[in-house]
């Protein structure tokens, strides 16, 4: 039997650290998400959607149209894994 790791967070005292306040990005793509596709629209599209609708964004970064792209295309693979390891309410 393998050990299991547990790794607590306390997110009010993270501010040390920094990747936590890209959880705030990731927030706001998600809001306007909502806003666009209420009652968590997300989660009726396919995993294979997501993935290009992410591939889509990272382009749009390469192609210099700003960071707010890799906000959308880390969000939309966040998404993408939350489908696939059934972390939905769906």
């Amino acid at each position: 039997m393998g050990m299991q790791k547990t790794i607590n967070i306390d997110v009010t005292t993270t501010e040390e650290l920094r990747p936590y306040k890209v959880i705030n990005e990731i927030q706001k793509v998600m809001e306007e998400g909502e806003a666009k596709h209420p009652n968590n629209g997300w989660v009726h599209m396919t995993s294979t959607f997501h993935v290009l609708a992410g591939i889509g964004h990272a382009v749009s970064f390469l192609r210099g149209k700003g960071v707010g792209h890799l906000d959308k295309a880390f969000t939309r693979l966040m998404m993408v894994v939350a489908i696939e390891r059934g972390y939905t309410d769906a």
